[in-house]
């Protein structure tokens, strides 16, 4: 397997979490509910990078979590 030696998203950057649900469509946007920003982020030589992103969930709470690079989007 070929590890990704770049990052796709920057410290600071806001992202949304890729299977978060869409808004309803009155928003006129398919943008995640669960979004967040980038407060970390780790490189590894055995597996691609990782971050740590703090959002928002559904339910209200804030969550600092760290996160595959596919399961994020950038916003």
């Amino acid at each position: 397997m070929a590890v990704k030696k770049t990052f796709d998203f920057k410290l600071s950057q806001n992202v949304g979490l890729a299977l978060s649900k869409k808004r309803p469509a009155q928003f006129n946007e398919p943008r995640p509910t669960e979004t967040g920003v980038v407060i970390g982020r780790s490189q590894y030589t055995n597996c691609n990078p990782q971050y740590l992103v703090r959002y928002v969930a559904a339910d209200g709470r804030q969550i600092e979590e760290w996160l595959a690079e596919d399961a994020i989007v950038a916003l």
